[in-house]
């Protein structure tokens, strides 16, 4: 079941070529939180994205996370490669 979705969610923004927010509510605690990204391009285990990038929290509290600028990893997305960590990030 999960795979699936995230295999939808992949096919609808992949190549999406402007900034977009993913928001994801948890089930048990309702947290909510998020990200916001100017790359959705299959890194198949490389980061990408620039300073644009940031993640959020909503619920409980709400707080804006901005990159430090301490390195480039800002984007992470890889769904096949094997050999690095699968997921969304």
């Amino acid at each position: 079941r999960d795979g699936r979705a995230f295999g939808s969610l992949l096919r609808c923004v992949l190549h999406y070529r402007s900034q977009a927010v993913l928001v994801v509510r948890t089930v048990v605690a309702g947290e909510v939180f998020g990200a916001l990204a100017d790359c959705w391009e299959e890194g198949n285990g490389t980061f990408g994205g620039s300073a644009e990038c940031l993640l959020l929290s909503l619920l409980p509290v709400m707080q804006v996370y901005r990159p430090t600028g301490k390195s480039k990893n800002f984007v992470y997305l890889n769904s096949r490669s094997k050999r690095a960590p699968r997921g969304l990030g």
